[in-house]
């Protein structure tokens, strides 16, 4: 006796089945039963949602039976982006989208035909069982990743440079050391370079307060422009160098009324 099924009103299905292969009588809504398939047959949908058309091939494998090998081009756009697969028998379904010759490539930078978009594996009792419609989908692909800079024209974007430490990073900006400024051009970034101010910011001649003996060797740093040793209090925006954004921080400062460091 075979098992009855009630298949969607409309489907319309092409069946060959040899009755020795085991099969089920199938109905459409309605109707008397009117076509026999495997137990171990499943549909198979193909969607194309690439945006390229594309050249699909199905491999069906089954034990004692020979590899039967389908081929389908799907379209970019229309209607034809989708087909079905009739129903087969199968324990494992191999499926390996590729760009078709067919395919628009105008604009595109470095897509080829034959440039895979999309495969997989399906395995009876795993991923499917008989009776059922599979549908295989071919997504869209994936925006290619923006370009990293290459500031120091070495052919090689500055993340990986960083990231192979063929350049240094010492502030983890992102920007290679070479890159960043270095003001006074000893292969340090400003922002590493700067020297730790040991006593109070203002207090350039280290005596421990802000006074008006500060300013002479905050105009030596200022002519020097460097923050480093000794001119690391000078730099009260600590930004690393001494200029008049500073000038005027100190100003300030001795105008409040001069001080011992806090």
């Amino acid at each position: 006796m075979h098992t009855i099924h009630q298949l969607r009103a409309g489907a319309a299905v092409s069946v060959c089945c040899a009755l020795a292969a085991g099969c089920d009588s199938f109905l459409t809504a309605g109707g008397p039963p009117a076509l026999l398939v495997p137990t171990t047959a499943v549909l198979l949908r193909i969607e194309n949602q690439s945006g390229i058309a594309a050249e699909v091939d199905v491999t069906y494998m089954q034990a004692d039976l020979p590899v039967r090998t389908t081929n389908r081009r799907l379209a970019a756009n229309g209607p034809e982006t989708s087909d079905l697969i009739v129903w087969t028998s199968a324990d494992e379904i191999t499926i390996r989208a590729a760009i078709s010759a067919t395919a628009d490539l105008a604009g595109d930078d470095g897509t080829l035909v034959g440039e895979l978009l999309a495969e997989g594996e399906l395995r009876r009792g795993v991923d499917y069982a008989g009776g059922e419609t599979l549908t295989f989908v071919i997504p869209a692909p994936e925006p290619p990743a923006p370009e990293s800079p290459d500031c120091n024209g070495n052919g090689v974007g500055d993340l990986l440079d960083i990231g192979s430490e063929t350049s240094a990073d010492c502030d983890a900006n992102g920007v290679p050391d070479e890159c960043d400024p270095d003001f006074d051009a000893d292969g340090i970034p400003d922002a590493c370079d700067a020297a730790t101010c040991t006593s109070c910011e203002g207090d350039v001649n280290g005596d421990g307060d802000v006074d008006a003996d500060d300013l002479r060797d905050f105009v030596a740093c200022q002519i020097a422009v460097s923050a480093d040793d000794p001119c690391a209090c000078a730099d009260l925006d600590g930004d690393g160098i001494v200029g008049e954004v500073d000038e005027a921080m100190l100003v300030a400062t001795l105008l409040d009324g001069p001080g011992p460091c806090p």
